[in-house]
């Protein structure tokens, strides 16, 4: 879904993506389904996830 937003000047406005919120959830799903463990919580520094 895009946003088309009236332009003020030459640096905004234009067509404008979804917010960062929707990233958490698909990468908190994506993590479930590799794993099998739900995560609920972010950030995700303290629940033990490493990066391998």
């Amino acid at each position: 879904m895009a946003a088309i937003i009236e332009g003020g000047g030459k640096d905004w406005g234009g067509v404008g993506e979804p917010t960062i919120a929707v990233a958490a959830p698909a990468v908190l799903n994506a993590i479930y389904r590799a794993t099998g463990k739900r995560y609920r919580t972010v950030p995700l520094k303290n629940s033990g996830i490493k990066l391998v």
